[in-house]
């Protein structure tokens, strides 16, 4: 596993004020990991970031014809629940890893509707779409890899009409000694050998831990959203208090 306080290490790519860097290598560790990235997921959360993804369309409410944004779509888990959950909604889906938007291609469900689905390789830090274009926008666990989140924010609330709606579902830094203790033991030393013993690869999941530890709180998160614009902010924790469900409303 790798040294953390070794510069090379992926520790250093969140005490580092170059966003190129990480956002490059970020890239290539997902691309990397393409082929065992929907196992993997399965895997580490028992199945449970099916039943949150579909917690989080449910709770955000979306009309039926809603034109929604999939912020870090990558192989598509959340945009197979949009379309399940939302009847004629329009997709349309970004992410900085294209081997990850090519797997989600092949997904039968994906494959059907993909004349309702446009795919857009690119930074979440910058939309190439008009301001007011979309009725919501929703993040799966991406939104801890792509730097500078209040940008982040920032962008997603201009993309979005009036009244539309932001749903972050995210892995975050938990409160209160025992759910710290867990989320260490578990995302920094089991999770990595997990990755190994399963086909995948150590050091790419010894970026997992890193990736929450430096993040936001759902506190942080909470007061972040408003200072973008957003109002009525609302935050659900779960496993712990590491994975959050915020949905905020321009």
């Amino acid at each position: 596993m790798k040294n953390f306080t070794n510069p090379n290490s992926y520790e250093y790519l969140f005490k580092t004020s170059n966003t190129a860097e990480r956002t490059r290598q970020v890239r290539d560790l997902f691309s990397k990991i393409a082929g065992r990235y929907d196992f993997m997921n399965r895997m580490m959360s028992l199945g449970l970031d099916l039943r949150w993804r579909h917690l989080a369309i449910q709770e955000a409410k979306f009309k039926p014809g809603s034109r929604i944004l999939d912020l870090g779509i990558g192989t598509g888990d959340m945009a197979v629940k949009l379309l399940q959950q939302v009847p004629n909604c329009r997709l349309v889906g970004i992410d900085n890893c294209w081997d990850l938007m090519r797997l989600g291609q092949r997904k039968p469900r994906l494959k059907r509707a993909s004349p309702a689905i446009q795919m857009v390789q690119g930074d979440g830090r910058f939309f190439p779409f008009d301001e007011n274009t979309f009725d919501g926008v929703v993040a799966g666990f991406s939104v801890r890899n792509i730097p500078d989140s209040p940008r982040v924010f920032s962008e997603i609330y201009r993309v979005l009409v009036p009244g539309g709606k932001c749903v972050l579902l995210e892995m975050v830094p938990p409160d209160g000694k025992l759910n710290q203790m867990l989320f260490k033991l578990y995302f920094k030393r089991l999770v990595p050998l997990l990755g190994k013993w399963f086909g995948s690869d150590l050091e790419a999941y010894a970026y997992l831990y890193p990736s929450i530890k430096n993040f936001l709180s759902a506190p942080q998160i909470k007061q972040a959203l408003p200072a973008a614009g957003f109002t009525s902010v609302s935050i659900q924790n779960f496993m712990f208090r590491i994975i959050t469900l915020c949905i905020a409303e321009k």
